[in-house]
């Protein structure tokens, strides 16, 4: 995800330092860069990037610090209290995280009120909307400044009016992956099943209306009956399905092993990687060409 922020980043003008404790990540997401600005056509992108092995040098001067590492919260704290010795007290600081509350995040910060969430989707490139999740302590003109900041890159931030785990979309997402695994533990369905149906029907709509549009047309009176049939029988586990636990303990996680529910090769996981982003593409420059 980094890669891609600071692609978007130098995309829009602003010069971009990158910076990974690891030397084999940095030459990673360089050469995701790479392909990029190759693809893009923009090679005054490149120029706006700068790779950096030390975590001094690379926020040195710097007005905005996007962390972007894994979802680990104490390995994120830690990097916010070194961050902190290098940066101008003006500078501002803002997590990718995709769950994990800020205001838990910023807590041992000595000027927390630069600290907030900026949560983008992957790819960030082609993904317009980015979640903003403030604290309270979080000063307003900061959110402003990050707000102006992302229209003028052609984003669409949408401010969280209180902090909750998993922001918005994720918390969508997370009830509907509930509900998918149910339906596969109860054998109502195959992975298969569920995904050609999400596809092929309510997904469809969901990249041109969201759920409130589309239940004003249906009309509530109408939704109010449907749901009170449907409800009653939803999933409601508080914690990962068992069905998860054992692809986990089996080491069979998607991807990264080839295999969970499906078994996956290169060429069956480059089909599937350019099919999304190619109707990502299209809906970027449809938005685009409103």
């Amino acid at each position: 995800m980094g890669h891609g922020i600071a692609f978007e980043f130098a995309k829009f003008g602003h010069n971009v330092t990158l910076f990974d404790i690891s030397l084999k990540n940095l030459n990673i997401a360089k050469n995701k860069i790479d392909k990029l600005i190759s693809s893009s056509g923009n090679c005054d992108s490149y120029k706006k990037i700068t790779f950096v092995k030390n975590l001094k040098d690379s926020v040195a001067n710097a007005e905005i610090v996007v962390e972007a590492i894994n979802e680990n919260y104490q390995a994120k704290v830690d990097l916010y209290s070194r961050l902190e010795i290098f940066l101008d007290k003006n500078s501002l600081i803002i997590s990718n995280t995709s769950s994990l509350l800020p205001s838990k995040l910023s807590k041992n910060l000595d000027n927390p009120e630069r600290f907030f969430v900026t949560h983008y989707f992957n790819p960030p490139y082609n993904i317009p909307l980015v979640e903003i999740v403030p604290t309270l302590q979080t000063n307003s003109i900061n959110i402003d400044k990050i707000k102006n900041l992302f229209c003028e890159m052609n984003k669409q931030p949408i401010l969280i009016k209180k902090e909750i785990n998993g922001f918005i979309a994720n918390r969508l997402q997370a009830a509907i992956q509930r509900e998918s695994i149910n339906l596969v533990e109860q054998e109502i369905a195959t992975p298969e099943d569920v995904d050609n149906i999400v596809k092929n029907t309510f997904g469809r709509r969901l990249s041109v209306a969201g759920p409130f549009e589309i239940w004003e047309q249906i009309g509530w009176d109408l939704v109010e009956k449907i749901l009170l049939e449907i409800f009653p029988n939803l999933s409601n586990q508080n914690s990962p399905s068992t069905l998860i636990e054992e692809k986990v303990n089996q080491k069979k996680l998607g991807f990264s092993t080839n295999e969970g529910f499906y078994k996956w090769n290169v060429k069956k996981k480059e089909k599937l990687i350019n099919a999304i982003s190619k109707n990502l593409i299209l809906l970027r420059d449809l938005d685009t060409n409103e």
